[in-house]
């Protein structure tokens, strides 16, 4: 079946359509954040914190992008497993969703964290 069909179906959804909706808004959200705080930054910022209290948690700041680009690969791999699902398990392609807007809000939520935590 055609992709762009599939898309079309998925989008029809009102919950999908929502959590689409949602992903776009967290992820520009969060590229703007880091952007207007660029400039108040410290030269490493703490990012790793499965590591070590101390100098291996820091990262440079370039990669708070890491956040929203993670966030949004997530959400395009799953929209993809979903296109491929679509006819056969309608409610695994939501809970898929589902999940995507859980981790791009984990990822807003972390990244609000961090630069609050240091600006």
């Amino acid at each position: 079946m055609n992709v762009l069909v599939l898309w079309n179906e998925l989008s029809e959804n009102w919950l999908i359509s929502f959590i689409h909706k949602c992903i776009i808004i967290f992820f520009v959200f969060g590229i703007i954040m880091i952007i207007v705080r660029w400039n108040n930054l410290p030269p490493q910022v703490p990012l790793w914190y499965s590591r070590p209290w101390g100098k291996e948690q820091l990262a440079h700041p370039m990669w708070l992008y890491m956040l929203p680009m993670g966030g949004l690969l997530i959400y395009g791999i799953n929209t993809g497993i979903s296109l491929f699902f679509l006819h056969a398990y309608p409610i695994f392609t939501r809970v898929l969703f589902l999940s995507s807007l859980l981790v791009n809000l984990l990822c807003l939520l972390t990244l609000i964290n961090i630069l609050l935590l240091i600006t």
